[in-house]
């Protein structure tokens, strides 16, 4: 069966891209934070080498983002998804290794050129198997499975994984190994419906013009940039002025909680609006349309 005639599976391709951005994003992106007040007197950071870890990963997924645009495209989801899980489990795994602040930059900035090339590809999966009235909602419960994955690491990385495992660095080994894991579930379920094609440069060049993109562009960083400071400071910060380990989760867990719950009911919410601003727009439309002719 050529990729056009498969069946869409919506279930199954929303359960697949919520496992991806859960294990990948929630576990393997969101660890260094809480393991943060641990991993500092071991490997000599200070807040500033802290800082230039924590956004190397972002800075690695900034240039990772838009060339795994153009290799999803290319190559298809299976392929690109699979190929950066192995890559992310990778640079997980290596930071059970680093011994200095250089180190662990080194290794979150591929993890996140890992995280960035894969990411394209999963609101690709969906739109394929996902009907377009019903894709912001699917897009919705994807997100809420990055939210809540983040919301359990920080509850459990301390009080729950360093002790099971004895330490900061094998917890890192593990969290490698389980993006290794959803990397091979992935490939084997997966089930693309959109041919590869290779798009030209002109069709690049014009999206990457198109003011409506930049305008969601510079939105997406704002918000998404905003979401990444904090997060990246709130947990040390809250640990050296004295909240105990457990305090510290519970807080980062609640304000995490409390984005999981807007998730999925803004995308009704805004849908609501909108058709409520078509009631009222579409007559006004109309009859400017009928003045101006």
């Amino acid at each position: 069966m050529s990729s056009s005639e498969e069946r869409p599976q919506p279930v199954r391709m929303i359960s697949l891209c919520a496992m991806v951005q859960g294990v990948a994003g929630g576990l393997g992106w969101s660890l260094l934070p809480p393991l943060m007040p641990l991993m500092a007197p071991d490997l000599g950071l200070s807040h500033a080498a802290g800082g230039v870890a924590w956004g190397a990963a972002a800075l690695g997924m900034a240039i990772g983002s838009p060339v795994g645009g153009v290799l999803v495209d290319r190559h298809g989801a299976r392929r690109l998804v699979g190929g950066a899980l192995v890559a992310a489990a990778l640079a997980c795994a290596a930071r059970a290794l680093v011994v200095g602040p250089w180190g662990l930059a080194l290794v979150m900035l591929a993890f996140g050129l890992a995280v960035g090339c894969g990411a394209p590809a999963l609101p690709k999966v969906l739109a394929a198997h996902v009907p377009a009235a019903q894709l912001a909602r699917a897009n919705g419960l994807v997100m809420l499975a990055y939210t809540l994955g983040t919301a359990a690491t920080v509850l459990s990385a301390r009080s729950l994984l360093v002790p099971v495992f004895g330490g900061w660095r094998p917890v890192m080994a593990v969290a490698g190994l389980s993006i290794a894991l959803a990397a091979g579930v992935f490939a084997w379920l997966v089930r693309e419906r959109v041919a590869p094609a290779r798009p030209r440069l002109a069709q690049m060049v014009s999206l990457a013009r198109d003011p409506q993109m930049l305008r969601v562009a510079c939105m997406y960083a704002l918000v998404f940039g905003g979401y990444l400071a904090l997060f990246g400071l709130l947990p040390r910060g809250l640990t050296e002025r004295g909240l105990a380990t457990s305090q510290v989760g519970r807080v980062v867990a609640a304000w995490l909680a409390s984005a999981a719950h807007v998730r999925p009911v803004s995308v009704w919410t805004v849908a609501a609006l909108l058709r409520i601003v078509s009631v009222y727009t579409t007559p006004l439309t109309t009859l400017n349309a009928a003045i101006s002719s």
